[in-house]
């Protein structure tokens, strides 16, 4: 998250596959509202949108499982 420009917004799309489940932890400068946990179900899609103050990234959405 280096170099990210302030007001500009930044976002991850994750696309689950297979039947594992992971967490995703997000570093100390990425403000977030807590871990992402994938769940066990395939083919699910994530997004997660951060705005940034040109230091720090502040989650401003997070959307629950879709079907992808």
């Amino acid at each position: 998250t280096t170099g990210a420009i302030a007001g500009r917004s930044y976002f991850i799309r994750v696309l689950t596959s297979g039947t594992s489940s992971f967490t995703l932890t997000f570093g100390a400068n990425i403000k977030s509202t807590g871990t992402l946990a994938t769940g066990t179900v395939t083919a699910r899609v994530f997004v997660v949108q951060w705005i940034s103050d040109g230091t720090n990234l502040y989650e401003s959405s997070r959307t629950v499982a879709m079907v992808a």
